[in-house]
């Protein structure tokens, strides 16, 4: 069974109705963006960023714990500057037939910095992995049963390891940046040649240190990412490329489909003047997830003296405007009142109401009056139960701004 008509938001609003008075508006337009174009971009800006992982104080002992010793380094692009944050130790301890064993463990300068962006349907993800610098974890062991180890030292290679963020474009200002940054850091560390509690005690320790360092450094990039500043580096560099395509002040944001659909305003201009229009309205839309038979939204505005009947009547307008792929369309119409049968403009300074409502245009051309909700009407002229609904305004002429 089809939903009822979506309309998650409807908000519809007088914007300006004075003759001669009209400010410049922004019309609305929408421009659609793979999102391997923005993938590009993010690419370009990253580069030179790179994420140091190291707890490790060095072999002298008996301390070999290093706190806040990791780092976030960012490129110029994305702000530059550099961020601590602390991987905490691990420490692991066995009772055995000879006293207890233990195992401290530590990363030991892993540097992430090979960068891969990529777009997938829903966003963008970028991917650190990790640079071949030999041993990246150090254990060392304490208690009865090290001499197995020469030293007491155990060295541990990563044989991989990737941190993932997950970019969501949204809207900034007037902008295009991310937010609800998500990050995840994947390590592989395995070790061989031990046996028995040695062996056991280790993998532990590993795995332990793994999920330390999945955390720390997952909610370190997510928290520096989605800092003020870093965002807005990054609109900055998005904003050269929004140049490019011509898009201007940025109203709205939305992922569909591998693509970036942004509702935006053009250059400001006075609205096209109507010969013989009486006055000009500016009614603010706000409509969202419209089904797909909707192929216009239009709005009628008219202006009464005394009443907004047939006989009072001084004028009448209508315009239409298309919602975008998505079924949204978030802007001014400008709606142009012209003189009812039987008036003028000097009819005008009689006025004392105006009234403009809405109605939605079917693709075979059946207007559709908007309707509370209703199973019996169909589904595209209803609204969704429980969403904000207005789907008329009236008042005093002249309206305020």
């Amino acid at each position: 069974m089809r939903e009822a008509q979506k309309i998650t938001s409807l908000l519809f609003a007088l914007a300006s109705a004075i003759p001669g008075m009209l400010p410049a508006g922004a019309w609305a337009e929408t421009t659609r963006v793979p999102l391997a174009d923005i993938a590009q971009t993010i690419d370009t800006c990253i580069r030179g960023s790179r994420i140091r992982l190291n707890n490790y104080a060095g072999p002298a002992g008996p301390n070999f714990y290093k706190p806040n010793d990791s780092t976030v380094q960012l490129s110029a692009c994305l702000g530059g500057g550099q961020i601590a944050f602390n991987i905490p130790e691990v420490v692991q301890r066995v009772p055995t037939p000879g006293g207890e064993l233990g195992l401290r463990i530590y990363v030991n300068d892993v540097i992430l910095s090979r960068a891969v962006v990529t777009s997938s349907s829903t966003g963008i993800s970028v991917t650190l992995s990790l640079e071949n610098r030999g041993v990246e974890v150090k254990g060392h062991c304490f208690g009865a049963g090290c001499n197995v180890i020469p030293g007491g030292v155990l060295n541990i290679d990563a044989t991989s390891a990737d941190l993932r963020i997950n970019l969501v474009p949204e809207k900034f200002g007037n902008d295009v940046s991310f937010g609800n940054v998500q990050a995840s850091l994947q390590a592989v560390m395995t070790v061989t040649g031990l046996v028995g509690p040695l062996n056991a005690l280790a993998n532990t320790a590993i795995g332990q240190l793994q999920n330390a360092l999945s955390a720390a450094a997952a909610d370190a990039v997510a928290n520096v990412m989605m800092q003020q500043q870093v965002r807005a580096a990054t609109a900055a560099a998005l904003r050269v490329r929004l140049n490019q395509l011509g898009v201007k002040n940025v109203n709205s944001v939305q992922v569909t489909d591998g693509q970036l659909v942004i509702e935006h305003g053009a250059v400001a201009t006075e609205p096209p003047a109507v010969a013989g229009a009486l006055t000009t309205f500016r009614v603010a839309v706000d409509v969202h997830s419209l089904l797909p038979e909707v192929a216009k939204i239009r709005v009628i505005c008219v202006v009464g003296a005394n009443t907004l009947d047939n006989r009072d009547l001084i004028g009448q307008g209508i315009n239409e405007v298309a919602p975008n792929a998505v079924g949204s369309f978030n802007g001014q119409v400008p709606v142009a009142v012209m003189p009812w049968p039987g008036r003028t403009a000097a009819d005008l300074q009689r006025a004392t109401k105006y009234a403009c409502h809405m109605q939605l245009i079917h693709t075979n051309g059946v207007v559709g009056h908007l309707m509370v909700y209703d199973p019996a009407r169909p589904p595209w002229t209803v609204p969704k139960p429980g969403t904000p609904f207005t789907w008329g305004i009236e008042g005093p002429f002249p309206p305020p701004e």
